[in-house]
């Protein structure tokens, strides 16, 4: 009996999608650049390197914002969180695994 990945699983978020594909359940998966980036920065293995992007014209733009709730009880802890995101080399790091910046779309 030899064990054949499916052809389509649904995934509930890109992490489950990727160990989907990285244990050989899945022959191909959607998932996230930033995810394959990092898998080869830790393990330098070049098949993270193997993949095909999706062309951007072909899915709506993925907005992703930080913001604090004015109800948190933890203040101090999500204004040093957003200080994170915000230094530049967050920011470096972040291009470097294939999110794009927007400036304006930046709130400090």
């Amino acid at each position: 009996y030899i064990k054949t990945p499916y052809e389509f699983v649904y995934a509930n978020n890109i992490t489950h999608a990727f160990q989907f594909v990285e244990t050989g359940n899945a022959a191909k998966g959607l998932v996230a650049l930033s995810t394959l980036k990092s898998a080869y920065r830790k393990t330098k293995n070049k098949k993270y390197l193997n993949y095909t992007l999706i062309e951007p014209e072909k899915y709506p733009e993925i907005t992703q914002q930080g913001v604090i709730i004015s109800a948190t009880k933890h203040l101090t802890a999500a204004k040093q969180f957003m200080a994170f995101l915000n230094a530049p080399s967050t920011a470096k790091t972040l291009l470097e695994l294939g999110y794009k910046a927007k400036e304006s779309d930046v709130s400090k």
